[in-house]
């Protein structure tokens, strides 16, 4: 009888995999690239990759709240400019990092 109760949930194990929903497959631009633990140091030719320019501007992101706490600029941008800002500057500098990108534009 108790091995009963084993093996049901085993049998189970099929239906729910075939119940799952397909994920599509990522673009080839959306692929995995592997983030540093700094994201500053990464070089601005990854960033025409959405992951690499969601982690670029997320840490962008930190560096200008920063700035804006410290006084040296006077508000915090929304996100959205600060992704075209960092994608229009790594776009005409792909060797530079990520790093000199937010200082470039001021962060």
């Amino acid at each position: 009888m108790r091995a009963l109760f084993l093996i049901l949930p085993l049998m189970a194990l099929p239906a729910c995999e075939m119940a799952a929903p397909q994920q599509a497959v990522p673009a080839a631009a959306d692929v995995a690239v592997p983030i540093p633990m700094d994201p500053g140091t990464m070089q601005c030719a990854l960033l025409s990759n959405s992951n690499a320019l969601a982690a670029a501007s997320d840490w962008a992101m930190g560096r200008a709240r920063a700035a804006a706490l410290s006084g040296r600029i006077a508000g915090v941008p929304d996100q959205a400019t600060v992704t075209s800002n960092l994608a229009r500057y790594c776009s005409a500098n792909g060797n530079d990092t990520v790093r000199s990108a937010a200082a470039q534009i001021g962060f």
